[in-house]
């Protein structure tokens, strides 16, 4: 139509500017299916070689791979969260691990103090003092008949 004359002027707003149509119905979909399966099949392939080396997995870009089928699927883009959703998502887990992690080194020196506190409490006892001063001595005893 086009080519014929038989649309009107484009307005000033598309002019120069260069048109991608994409077309999203369900026969577009189907026909685009073939990437969808190759999505699939190179997951089990990936999966498949992961068992014996997991680094392949590093070679997949997982948010895109997702992104693109759910798209190739005809999932709602409402179902998908934005990336800059995503990425606030995983800040905020991330921190979270960093707080959980340091929280937990300091209830490890919490113990290894306290332990230490039991220790230098008990060796204060006169009790224990006594005790460790007579097994010096018959220590040394020892020593002399030996």
């Amino acid at each position: 139509m086009f080519r014929a004359g038989a649309l009107m002027t484009a307005p000033d707003v598309i002019r120069d500017t260069t048109i991608d149509v994409e077309y999203v119905g369900p026969l577009a979909r189907s026909q685009r299916m073939e990437e969808a399966v190759a999505i699939e099949r190179l997951y089990q392939l990936a999966m498949n070689i992961a068992q014996v080396d997991p680094a392949i997995m590093d070679n997949i870009d997982h948010d895109n791979a997702i992104r693109m089928r759910a798209k190739l699927l005809g999932v709602p883009k409402t179902v998908m969260r934005g990336t800059e959703q995503v990425q606030e998502m995983r800040a905020a887990q991330a921190e979270a691990q960093q707080q959980a992690a340091m929280a937990q080194q300091a209830q490890a020196q919490a113990q290894a103090m306290n332990t230490q506190a039991d220790a230098t409490k008990k060796l204060a006892d006169p009790n224990v003092q006594s005790a460790m001063s007579d097994m010096v001595d018959d220590m040394g005893m020892a020593d002399m008949t030996g």
